[in-house]
């Protein structure tokens, strides 16, 4: 969907059809590129089904992990013998907010990978509001 009149004027000085497409196409594509790898990394960063079925359960990612984080906090509460016991100490005892920092724990690899790709994000959807001719 490269506009006509950038093609006709890269041909006219003097340009192939491979450094066209390598000066002009693939730089006009790259947000694209990287909005599908946004999405891709994403979709395969939270994918359980197919992780526990290749991997056979041997090893969980840390979106797997999180479903195992209260009985492993009650573990380690339960198992320090000098820490006090969880019902007299509220900071020993799982609430929401264990959950919550287990839940941003395993989404900060998505935040610093969008911090990084962040100005092709805008572009792309910046470019995806302009109409060919």
């Amino acid at each position: 969907m490269i506009p006509t009149a950038l093609e006709e004027a890269a041909f006219l000085d003097g340009a192939g059809a491979f450094k066209t497409f390598y000066k002009i196409a693939l730089p006009m594509v790259r947000p694209a590129f990287v909005i599908v790898g946004i999405y891709a990394f994403a979709l395969y960063w939270n994918e359980t089904l197919l992780t526990s079925f290749y991997l056979e359960g041997n090893i969980q990612t840390t979106p797997m992990l999180l479903n195992s984080l209260e009985s492993q906090f009650n573990n380690v509460v339960n198992n320090t013998s000098n820490l006090g016991d969880p019902g007299v100490n509220p900071n020993l005892s799982y609430t929401e907010a264990v959950a919550y920092s287990g839940t941003i724990l395993s989404i900060f690899p998505l935040i610093f990978f969008y911090v990084f790709v962040q100005k092709w994000f805008v572009e792309s959807i910046d470019k995806s509001g302009i109409t060919g001719e």
